[in-house]
């Protein structure tokens, strides 16, 4: 990676570029655009869980967190 950065970067801006230490994958490089999807996509993601959180408290579909840890131990 070292002597190859330049070649990385420009590789990474056409598509995902996997990097590796002793064979084994520790990172991806993306393009600037490719990020911004990404995290578009996962505020997107989160704000309709969200919503559907909400909309299960006001519909009477939640419980307190004493009764859910209560049952998360039964077992």
């Amino acid at each position: 990676m070292k002597s190859r950065f330049g070649e990385a970067v420009l590789s990474a801006q056409a598509s995902p570029v996997t990097v590796t230490k002793n064979g084994k994958p520790v990172l991806v490089m993306i393009s600037m655009d490719e990020y911004q999807l990404f995290e578009t996509m996962k505020k997107n993601h989160v704000d309709a869980q969200i919503k559907l959180g909400l909309k299960d408290i006001e519909e009477g579909r939640a419980i307190d967190a004493d009764t859910f840890f209560k049952n998360l131990l039964k077992d």
